[in-house]
């Protein structure tokens, strides 16, 4: 059920986090690429990635501020009224910020079909490895134009959408089903 919620949300637009910085409550939605391209412009800035509160620390603020501003409104506009909150708030949010780019609750609480191929052919399908070639993928297996890939449609519809759309396969389906469905018809030896 709750994968069900997070797909009705993001298609009506409610998938997105509050978070209160220095009083102030501000809306993060999910993220459109545009969005997380200018938040990481700010991000690769910041030396050391591995721990972000070590960049508080090192003077990476400026960065994450910058970042956070970008993920709240889309510019770095809200960089010194962002400055004014405690080093937990900024965190927090930059973390709720993340969460709204994370598809792992969508493909948990989906059930997919999965591909399995029987023979042993070696294609491989290659690329799709920077941000450029996922828009240029989202654009043509889905149809989309750039504007819409880029700035309109969040980042992770766009994987749920091309991840969940209607394909051959020459491979076997594999369904999930529930352990109870799984056992509905099933007989054993007593």
């Amino acid at each position: 059920m709750e994968g069900e919620k997070l797909v009705c949300s993001s298609i009506i637009g409610a998938d997105f986090e509050e978070v209160i910085i220095n009083g102030i409550a501000y809306q993060v939605k999910a993220p459109v690429i545009k969005i997380i391209a200018g938040a990481c412009f700010y991000l690769t800035e910041v030396k050391n990635n591995r721990f972000l509160q070590s960049f508080l620390c090192i003077g990476g603020l400026d960065s994450i501020l910058c970042a956070l501003s970008w993920f709240i409104q889309g510019n770095i506009l809200l960089k010194k009224e962002l400055s004014k909150g405690s080093y937990y708030e900024i965190l927090e949010a930059l973390d709720k910020a993340y969460s709204l780019i994370n598809i792992k609750p969508f493909i948990e609480g989906i059930s997919f079909s999965q591909e399995y191929k029987n023979d042993v052919s070696k294609i491989e399908v290659v690329g799709n490895d920077t941000l450029l070639g996922q828009i240029a993928s989202f654009m043509e297996n889905l149809h989309l134009t750039y504007t819409e890939v880029l700035e309109v449609i969040p980042y992770r519809n766009l994987v749920i959408m091309q991840k969940d759309k209607l394909h051959t396969t020459s491979g076997e389906v594999m369904k999930e089903v529930s352990d109870a469905e799984m056992f509905k018809n099933r007989k054993f030896d007593e």
